[in-house]
């Protein structure tokens, strides 16, 4: 849970962090991009493009970005779920329990 003060630039910043995002943040959260990708001999930017997709997803009525791996299952997202918080988190159940604390306005 991140706290924004600018949506505008932060939803900007998202977009423009994307490429490297799994990469960067990924390992917080126990996601390996080498893991996933499992080429051996690519540079792991290669790979990301070429097998891992970033991708709107819906959750709870919430436009999310979704990576999914080459399987097509949702490893890491993220979500403005109003435009003073974003959520970054590698779980869909997670995300969901924290939309509905913020419909309740449990999370500020």
């Amino acid at each position: 849970l991140l706290g924004v003060v600018s949506y505008d630039h932060a939803f900007s910043g998202m977009l423009s962090w994307e490429e490297a995002l799994l990469e960067d943040m990924g390992p917080l959260f126990g996601v390996s991009a080498r893991e996933l990708v499992r080429e051996v001999g690519s540079t792991t930017a290669e790979a990301l493009n070429d097998r891992i997709a970033i991708k709107d997803a819906i959750v709870r009525n919430k436009d999310v970005r979704a990576v999914f791996d080459p399987s097509g299952t949702i490893v890491f997202m993220y979500a403005f779920i109003d435009k003073q918080t974003l959520v970054m988190t590698a779980s869909e159940d997670t995300l969901k329990v924290l939309i509905g604390k913020a419909g309740g306005g449990r999370l500020h």
